[in-house]
This record gives structure tokens, C-alpha cells and sequence, in this order.
């Protein structure tokens, strides 16, 4: 297995900022320690270090802040990886959310780590679908 503490956290940094989902991580008290580019564009900032040392409170509305702070809490409690859905309240984007603890060298957990993929446009869609479904089971023949 190659060494890995040497590298590179700018190289670490490229290799996030190419995702198109929001990576992210925070540790215990719900404080960002670090995200990519399209965390920062759909948040409004223009570099790491205007995300760095804040908490979702400042960011987000408080019913999401809170939302998501009790998933992250859950997420640290169990140990495990959650999946779930969460809204940003302010626009109604929609996003499913991969969250799993943040290990130290000691495997004892010091946050979160997440990865949110945008699914606004499927859950239009599915929305879509299933109104159409209805309307048409609502038709007789005769």
C-alpha cells in the first residue's frame, strides 16, 4: 500500500473540487472543517476560508440547520452511515445525503463527513409521475 502522509492537501482539495456533489466535513460540534468548490458555490462563497470555523446556523435557515445538525448527531452516536433527504427551506432545492463518521488515526469519530448529491429535478420529475398516475386511475370506461 503507498504511503499517503505525504501527500498533497492541495492535490487532496483538486481531487473534491472535480465532484459535482457537495463534499463536506465537520467535526463534533457541527463546525466546518473543510468542503469543496460546489459546497462553497452553493453557499455564495468565494473561497474555503469564509466556510471554514462556521456552523450550519450561520449558513442555513434554523429549521434546516436543525434538521441536518440531528442527523449529524445521529450519524456520531451510531458510528454509521446515514442516507436520507434533506431541503434546503430557502429555495426547496432537495438533496440526498450520504453522511458517515469522520475517524481520527485512533478510529475514535471526530465529526462528520458528507456527501450530498442535488435531486431536485428527480424529485420533480417523480412528483410529476406520480400525478399523472393518478389522474389516469381516476379515469372510467364505459
Amino acid at each position: 500500500m503507498p504511503d499517503i502522509s505525504n501527500f498533497d492537501s492541495l492535490i487532496f482539495q483538486n481531487i473534491l473540487d472535480v465532484s459535482p456533489a457537495h463534499v463536506y466535513w465537520k467535526n463534533r460540534d457541527g463546525v466546518y472543517l473543510g468542503a469543496n468548490r460546489a459546497s462553497l458555490n452553493y453557499f455564495g462563497f468565494k473561497s474555503l476560508e469564509e466556510i471554514l470555523g462556521r456552523k450550519d446556523c450561520e449558513i442555513i435557515d434554523s429549521a434546516s440547520a436543525k434538521h441536518v445538525r440531528e442527523i449529524d448527531l445521529e450519524v456520531m452516536k451510531s458510528g454509521k452511515l446515514s442516507i436520507t433527504k434533506e431541503i434546503d427551506m430557502r429555495n426547496g432545492n432537495v438533496f440526498l445525503s450520504y453522511k458517515a463518521p469522520l475517524l481520527n488515526r485512533n478510529n475514535e469519530i471526530v465529526g462528520i463527513v458528507g456527501h450530498s448529491v442535488e435531486v431536485t429535478k428527480q424529485e420533480q420529475k417523480e412528483r410529476r409521475l406520480v400525478e399523472q398516475n393518478y389522474s389516469f386511475s381516476n379515469w372510467s370506461y364505459k
